[in-house]
């Protein structure tokens, strides 16, 4: 989501204090936390669209938490010494290169973490590059943006270095069997700009079956919980909040500042170590990575109640209703996830989709150029296309297949018939093993539909506008295989005849050709521009569509005449 939103009447532990408001509200917008208070007055508007464009959504029965952080997810095959000898045999892990299978497991392992809350996750790589992590970040933005990719020291393979080296970080060192330690120099800030290293934080990241204790860790350095291998312990940081807090209350110390502790040791210590100060915490300023809660009617609502109640019942996947990253909705469920749709969708359909052409001068001209439609497709927006009246004469919905979100499916579904195809270069529908539907194409314009397919993982039924993003882009993913799809799927392939729209002026060679002219994978979304009342979108209802919508507007014989000019011809 890229609109302002405001939770109202939610809960919420705020501050690095963590404070604990029983009902308060939450506003968002450019990805940060504008405000956050007590309830001590009404927002304009109830559930929906308020003047300003807000989302407002009532968070009554919910719990507003900092998204978690994971400071330590290894994907380094784990030595003999880390785990018993004979699931070391069975794991048969005896190189250190990641695996096709291993990578599977990792995608599946950070997509779930990320779908139970964890909105930050460090991941640990051996070797000097990140490139057994590509197939997994480029399948989904919302994991490019939650992944922060560590690789290993040539010369120290225990030690991890952050990609994008930032000098606040140190490094992160494995020391034993499912322990880390790391440290960074805090930069001194003042009016808003770093001045300077004033000292530097020590962490003892503890990982699964940890044999030191909470007390003992805290005389080391601040405690990170993570949770290690993902090679064969579980990627979600709910089951180690749980298992400590169930030590703590059979110590009797699970009081309210242990308990918040624990919940620093997910939020705020890994925040700081991974130079997120803008994270981490709740409060006016700090990133809009927010995870929300659904409450139990049985849960007493004050700090130590919410949290032990939390800590204790956090593994069940039911609890974690909707998670925010930079105030993008990346994943949601329950009556949470059919509220935010709602009030997501709500500008759409806050008017029929029936263009008033009666001012428009049919007689006048007024397309994009090309290379307007070209930045616009670089920059992963939406353009309209359209074919010469004597052929379909319509317009379709056209974006790059990696630039694909489900907000932005949502938005291609709302003004299109809903069936939506992609655009797809020969070479790579062989790759993916997608045969043609039929051998004997009778369809009038021989539109070459391939097998439908939805992707397998991240996915359920693949139909809803999320899942049939994520299917987009894996066809787009390089790294993505031809068993990585179900066939058949709601996701409808065409394959683009070899030199575009020079041997065929239709929307399916268009997309790619733009694709290929971006610069983007040879993979584009397409769909056709319907009115509410039925009827398809002709041109002067589509010039209205795209000025209402702020899209670049183009015909495919400019397409065309642009290719001729400029040299790119059959065999480009």
């Amino acid at each position: 989501m890229s609109r302002p939103i405001l939770f109202k009447n939610v809960a919420y532990f705020g501050g690095s204090d963590f404070d604990f408001v029983s009902k308060g509200s939450i506003r968002i917008e450019g990805g940060r936390i504008v405000q956050i208070a007590p309830q001590t007055a009404e927002v304009n508007g109830v559930n929906g669209v308020t003047d300003h464009d807000t989302l407002v959504v009532d968070g009554t029965r919910y719990l507003a938490l900092p998204g978690l952080i994971n400071a330590a997810l290894s994907i380094a095959a784990p030595s003999k010494d880390e785990i018993p000898e004979e699931v070391y045999e069975a794991l048969d892990l005896s190189t250190h290169e990641l695996k096709d299978d291993a990578v599977s497991v990792l995608s599946e392992a950070v997509n779930y973490a990320v779908q139970t809350g964890t909105t930050t996750i460090a991941l640990l790589a051996d070797g000097t590059t990140t490139k057994p992590l590509d197939p997994i970040l480029a399948t989904s933005p919302a994991l490019q943006q939650c992944v922060l990719p560590f690789i290993a020291e040539p010369r120290n393979p225990a030690a991890y270095m952050p990609v994008d080296t930032r000098p606040e970080l140190v490094e992160i060192v494995r020391v034993g069997p499912h322990r880390y330690t790391a440290k960074m120099a805090e930069p001194a800030v003042k009016s808003g700009k770093v001045n300077g290293v004033v000292h530097e934080g020590h962490y003892n990241i503890q990982c699964s079956h940890t044999a030191t204790s909470t007390a003992q860790a805290q005389e080391k350095g601040k405690p990170i919980i993570a949770t290690g291998n993902v090679l064969f312990n579980s990627s979600n940081l709910w089951k180690e909040l749980e298992n400590r807090a169930r030590q703590l209350v059979a110590s009797k110390q699970a009081d309210e500042r242990s308990l918040k502790d624990l919940l620093r040791a997910v939020t705020v210590h890994p925040a700081e170590l991974l130079g997120l100060f803008d994270g981490g915490v709740l409060q006016t300023g700090s990133r809009a990575d927010i995870i929300l809660i659904k409450l139990k009617p049985h849960w007493q609502l004050d700090a130590r109640g919410v949290l032990l109640s939390l800590f204790l019942h956090g593994n069940d996947p039911s609890l974690v209703h909707a998670v925010l990253k930079g105030g993008a909705l990346h994943f949601s469920q329950g009556s949470l996830a059919t509220e935010l749709q709602a009030v997501s969708l709500a500008k759409y359909y806050a008017a029929p989709n029936l263009p008033d052409t009666t001012k428009i001068d049919t007689g006048s001209c007024d397309f994009d150029s090309v290379e307007d439609a070209i930045e616009a497709f670089r920059r992963g927006e939406f353009i309209v296309a359209i074919d010469n009246e004597d052929r379909e004469n319509e317009g379709d919905l056209i974006i790059a297949g990696e630039d694909i979100t489900a907000e932005k499916a949502a938005f291609m579904i709302r003004y299109t018939s809903g069936v939506i195809c992609v655009s797809v270069d020969g070479q790579r529908l062989d790759e993916l093993e997608l045969p043609l539907m039929v051998e004997n194409n009778t369809e009038t314009l021989r539109t070459a539909y391939t097998i439908s397919v939805d992707y397998k993982h991240g996915t359920t039924t693949g139909i809803s506008a999320a899942d049939r993003a994520a299917t987009i882009r894996a066809i787009a993913n390089p790294s993505a295989k031809a068993s990585d799809f179900n066939r058949p799927g709601h996701v409808f392939p065409l394959r683009s005849v070899p030199g575009g729209t020079l041997k065929r002026v239709g929307h399916t060679e268009a997309s790619v050709d733009f694709a290929k002219l971006a610069g983007k994978q040879k993979v584009a979304a397409i769909c056709e521009i319907v009115l509410d009342d039925g009827r398809m979108a002709r041109r002067d209802d589509l010039r209205v569509f795209s000025k209402q919508h702020g899209l670049k507007m183009v015909t495919i014989s400019d397409l065309v005449k642009y290719r001729v000019a400029n040299g790119l011809g059959e065999d480009w």
